[in-house]
């Protein structure tokens, strides 16, 4: 006898049956899906093949199956699939989600994570990520889609890669206004990029401003290189990217650049600091020179040098072959490319800009731009150092 009418005509089972309707109840029905296995245990198989397919919920049942064993390694591999679970949704979620729900369960993911780490091993206790080797903070087999073309792919991700995508979503949260455009959806680097270069190209007025966007830029440009899957497709994406950026910096201000380069000659080293550096407070309608955009943000790179995950941009002159295989490309022929290729004064200019940020570059410098472009992310908040009772509990 059936159990329930029209039971036969079913394609499901009953309990998968079950588990969808309580799906269909949103949160009230969540809530009692996830106690299911309490009340009737030979649901729980059931209900993990239920819940593979929706991350969102699954974490929440392997990281109390995680807290119930005295098995490091058991609790730490439970804990690995919950990250790897919800780095697959926020690292690739469907068109529409919101950059809100995408940092969301990124941070969960980033939790489940470290926690993961600390788990398997107590020397990482209280120490930084960017201090752990690169096998003990890396999971393998997260499921990540680097362009539409390529698809879906396994890679692995460490936990700084989590970071620098929780700095992409962070900095679209905080330029929302300005990203009105992109409806506060999550977006890809190239589309953010492009954003941000057309807000930098109409906002050369106020130096400041442009200025603020061609970092973010910058730093979008590092950041997203995380997700190419070797170092030579990282190179020419990081460089397709931030060749984009220097081009901008030069176009807003191509007028200045020139007058700069016949003039060179004649400077002597101050001058030539000064013509390069100005004053960004300046507005050209005071008539004072504002300083050129691309040379401050040659010194704003100069200024990241201790970040041993960024390739630091530099406008060399004839690059070797293991300099231009590591930087993706030559940064000096692409910006000569917008001037016809010829434009020796333009090439010579462009050298000392770099020379005198070179002579200048005391590290670790501040920039004044850093707290404006570079959001801050403690990429161990909330548990770095900690005992990691939220988890436990």
């Amino acid at each position: 006898p059936e159990l329930f009418h029209r039971e036969a005509q079913l394609s499901r089972s009953f309990g998968t049956e079950l588990l969808h309707s309580y799906a269909k109840l949103y949160q009230p029905g969540y809530c009692a899906l996830m106690r299911l296995p309490d009340e009737h245990p030979p649901i729980a198989a059931e209900l993990e093949q239920f819940l593979e397919g929706r991350p969102r919920l699954l974490w929440l049942q392997l990281v109390a199956e995680a807290s119930a064993t005295s098995d490091a390694d058991a609790a730490a591999s439970t804990l690995e699939r919950a990250a790897r679970s919800l780095y697959g949704w926020s690292l690739n979620s469907a068109e529409g989600a919101t950059v809100a729900d995408r940092e969301i369960i990124l941070a969960l993911g980033k939790l489940c994570h470290r926690t993961a780490i600390v788990t398997r091993d107590a020397a990482a206790v209280g120490r930084s990520a960017a201090d752990l080797p690169e096998a003990v903070q890396c999971l393998d087999r997260v499921k990540v889609v680097a362009s539409p073309l390529r698809g879906e792919e396994l890679m692995n991700v460490s936990y700084l890669d989590a970071a620098d995508e929780q700095w992409f979503l962070r900095i679209q949260a905080k330029l929302a206004a300005d990203l009105a455009p992109l409806d506060g959806l999550a977006r890809s680097a190239d589309e953010v990029i492009s954003r941000l270069l057309e807000l930098a190209s109409t906002s050369a007025e106020s130096h400041l401003k442009c200025m603020e966007y061609l970092c973010n830029a910058v730093d979008a440009a590092h950041k997203a290189a995380w997700r190419e899957a070797t170092p030579r497709e990282k190179a020419l994406v990081r460089f397709r990217r931030l060749s984009l950026v220097l081009k901008c910096a030069l176009a807003v201000q191509r007028p200045a650049w020139d007058r700069f380069s016949k003039r060179l000659p004649q400077l002597n080293g101050p001058q030539v600091l000064s013509c390069l550096a100005g004053d960004l407070n300046t507005g050209t309608a005071q008539g004072q020179a504002p300083g050129l955009l691309l040379y401050h943000l040659l010194k704003y790179e100069a200024g990241k040098g201790a970040d041993q995950r960024r390739q630091q941009i530099r406008i060399k002159e004839c690059p070797s072959q293991v300099e231009l295989e590591a930087d993706g490309g030559d940064f000096l022929a692409e910006l000569l490319s917008e001037a016809g290729g010829s434009d020796h004064a333009l090439k010579t200019s462009l050298l000392r800009a770099q020379a005198e940020v070179d002579a200048q570059a005391q590290p670790p410098m501040e920039s004044r731009f850093e707290a404006a472009a570079d959001v801050e992310v403690d990429m161990d908040a909330p548990v770095d150092g900690e005992e990691f009772e939220m988890m436990q509990e």
